[in-house]
């Protein structure tokens, strides 16, 4: 029979160590996004169960294995007649939390590094703040220097999201304070040779000169590491904690040494210090010792909660090696998805107890959803001037005739929103206090009925206008599209005001934020309170008519380095790969200018719309208003799917000295630039993804080529490497110069 038992991280992790816990090479790889990872990190920090791993006990040898995190090359196939456990469900989440918890790369980084996953290759790093608004996330206690394991039983993943920071490591950036490369790099580089020579043979010491630095430039950025949280020695740990504590501990003081009230309550467990708090003098001894007591009773519960998180459990399914016939259908019962509970299925609940309407808030939902809306034509591109009917639907926001997750999130946050401005005492005052909790699910959880059904209705319209907007100005024909769903945020809740909606002047500013906004890096981080301080900024400069508040953004448009930049999008450097958000984005802004599909010149030439890739059924040979297909297979349906395009195909890049399976399989090599990637149609691509590079170009009409920012003659003349990076750098200059000049249309005055 199956065994279920409990198992501490660190067990597990000292087991796969060991070679005690294999994973089988019939698994998988390595295949979660750091954006999953991100996820199960912030789950397991708050002691979320993650869900149960499933081992078959055997003998080594009777699988072919590898180590966790690692490629097949990587492994050694152990053929010892010994006991072990193979790892048969739960390689994502035990490799994420490996790769979080543990230094694998102390020893022969570079070859390990070369070896591990290439989504595998970050550091994971708690990230702290040293000046805090009311409205900042608290839950490492630090903004009052008051640790306190309650709040944590508080908090959801979605709080500590913003807070969990992942730096990639590239093999030449030997200079960055937590790569593997940096000790080497520091003691050859940074310390005199009569430094050097003094801890040669002294390692104690070239430690204590490492600790010393790392924990300085640690606290420096805010970052405390989480890859040095499971070792045995918590020098460094103690270390970087006790600067966070003075750092925080001097801002205080600062702060609030004129401020009676203030100190009592940052003193409230020492109140032998009360009465010289009203005549504060910081030499005074007592006052010193009270600080210093303060700061090392936050240190010492900072790191007992991060010392828990080795004998967190992790639930564990034990199958002996007679039971291996059941791993199947334990696997797939472990695997089943159940009916979830979630923040939206509490709020219809809460709403239907002073519901007059009959009929639930998920039914009234679906039902407006599914219903017509009216597109103002200004909003329209000329492509869908035709367009007569638009339904929300059309936005890719139902999943097998439910409303998806996104939208239920989204509906969630503007409605907290709504909920809270809606009870301030004036609107100054309502964004004066606005806070990331007030778009939380928490908070729309604790609405009373009547709230929830009064806000129902603008917090729909919004939406509905919202996806509208998306889809016609964006460049997104679904809502997954959308590389941060948080920026749906401050759109619906602004255009439910019928003045924004009608106004073209509104619409364009709001274009501008989501253009500069995504296109920078300012959703790089804290993006929770980024959609607050974005929608107070919107708000001025919508309403109150201010100066624009994004110019900055404006000028990092595609120039953020290592992010946005040219030589980040090229990824002609193994050590830079461009992120996520700006590929999708750039699809999402070429597909918003209507351009060509790319069609044989013997085709009726027709402009791709985000319309055209909404899944509807449309019949073969029809262009109606909504979107298209070609007369090519008469007497069936077609359904109409968008396909990323590679411009330049692999079949026509035979100068790399690699495999052209690895080459597409990896999202980090130049092939795979969203320089080289466009969107076009399904049956375009059908029709030239096999054909060498001159012989489906010279068939595609130049202003089509045109249309994708692709410079034909630069993409007739690739021959070798260096022609195709000037292909790249050709189109990023037209890409960017494009962006540009449709932002300064946007907003000329900017």
């Amino acid at each position: 029979m199956p065994n279920y038992d409990g198992l501490a991280l660190k067990k597990i992790l000292e087991m796969e160590s060991d070679g005690e816990l294999l994973l089988p090479n019939f698994q998988r790889d390595f295949v979660w996004e750091r954006s999953d990872q991100k996820q199960l990190i912030a789950s397991y920090l708050i002691d979320i169960p993650i869900g149960s791993i499933l081992l078959v006990e055997d003998k080594k040898g009777q699988y072919a294995s590898r180590k966790l995190c690692f490629t097949e090359n990587s492994s050694t196939i152990h053929k010892e007649e010994i006991q072990c456990q193979y790892l048969l469900d739960g390689q994502q989440r035990v490799s994420t939390l490996k790769s979080v918890f543990i230094d694998f790369w102390k020893e022969d980084w570079l070859q390990v590094l070369n070896k591990t996953y290439h989504k595998l290759r970050n550091r994971w790093f708690i990230k702290v703040k040293f000046e805090y608004d009311e409205n900042d996330s608290n839950w490492l206690g630090l903004q009052w220097l008051k640790w306190d394991e309650a709040i944590l039983k508080k908090c959801e993943p979605q709080d500590l999201i913003d807070q969990i920071h992942e730096e990639k490591i590239f093999e030449t950036q030997t200079n960055k304070w937590f790569h593997p490369g940096f000790p080497e790099f520091y003691m050859s580089e940074k310390i005199t040779p009569e430094e050097s020579l003094e801890v040669e043979e002294n390692h104690a010491a070239k430690q204590d000169i490492l600790n010393q630095i790392i924990s300085e430039k640690s606290v420096s950025d805010g970052l405390i590491p989480l890859y040095i949280v499971f070792d045995d020695n918590d020098d460094l740990l103690t270390q970087i904690l006790n600067k966070i504590a003075n750092k925080r501990a001097d801002k205080l003081e600062a702060l609030y040494k004129n401020n009676e009230k203030k100190l009592k309550y940052i003193f409230s467990d020492n109140r032998s210090i009360h009465k010289k708090l009203g005549d504060y003098d910081s030499g005074d001894s007592d006052i010193i010792q009270a600080w210093a007591s303060l700061k090392a009773k936050w240190v010492e519960g900072v790191k007992t909660y991060l010392s828990s998180l080795k004998k967190q459990e992790i639930a564990v399914t034990t199958l002996d090696k007679s039971e291996i016939n059941r791993a199947i259908s334990v696997f797939e019962y472990m695997n089943k998805q159940g009916v979830t509970l979630d923040a939206f299925d509490l709020i219809v609940a809460r709403a239907a107890v002073d519901n007059k309407h009959g009929i639930s808030l998920r039914e009234e939902l679906v039902q407006n959803f599914n219903n017509e809306y009216k597109i103002p034509s200004k909003l329209k591109p000329p492509a869908l001037k035709k367009l007569n009917e638009w339904h929300p639907t059309f936005f890719g926001i139902f999943e097998k005739d439910n409303i998806n997750s996104s939208t239920q999130q989204v509906f969630i946050n503007v409605l907290a929103l709504n909920s809270y401005f809606n009870s301030s005492e004036s609107i100054d005052k309502a964004y004066e206090g606005l806070k990331t909790e007030h778009i939380k699910s928490k908070t729309a959880i604790d609405l009373k009925s009547d709230e929830i059904n009064s806000n129902f209705n603008p917090t729909l319209n919004g939406l509905k206008r919202a996806f509208a907007f998306f889809q016609f100005k964006l460049g997104c024909s679904k809502i997954t599209d959308i590389s941060y769903r948080l920026m749906l945020l401050p759109i619906a809740f602004f255009l439910q005001e019928d003045e924004i909606w009608s106004d073209e002047e509104s619409l364009n500013k709001l274009e501008y934020w989501y253009w500069v906004s995504l296109l920078s890096d300012s959703f790089r981080d804290d993006k929770q309170q980024r959609v607050i301080d974005d929608i107070i900024s919107l708000y001025e400069w919508l309403f109150e008519e201010s100066n624009n508040p994004f110019n900055d953004r404006y000028k990092k448009v595609l120039a953020v380095d290592g992010w946005s930049d040219k030589n980040t999008l090229i990824q002609n450097d193994k050590n830079i790969s461009a992120h996520s958000s700006i590929k999708n984005g750039l699809l999402s802004f070429i597909l918003s200018q209507t351009p060509y599909d790319l069609l044989p010149i013997s085709y009726k030439q027709k402009k791709l719309t985000t319309i055209d890739f909404t899944d509807l059924e449309i019949q073969d040979g029809e262009f109606n208003s909504f979107g298209y297909v070609h007369n090519i297979e008469k007497g069936k349906d077609i359904l109409i799917r968008r396909n990323i395009h590679h411009i330049a195909p692999i079949n026509s890049l035979n100068f790399w000295d690699k495999n052209d399976d690895d080459i597409r399989n990896n999202k980090d090599h130049k092939y795979n630039s969203p320089l080289n990637l466009t969107i076009i149609s399904q049956i375009s691509n059908n029709r030239i993804r096999d054909k060498k590079l001159n012989d489906y170009i010279k068939n595609i009409d130049s202003k089509s080529l045109q249309s994708h920012y692709i410079n034909k003659e630069y993409l007739e003349n690739i021959e070798n490497d260096e022609s195709y990076l000037r292909f790249l750098e050709s189109r990023f200059n037209s890409i960017r110069g494009k962006v540009m000049s449709h932002l300064d249309d946007l907003v000329p005055s900017h």
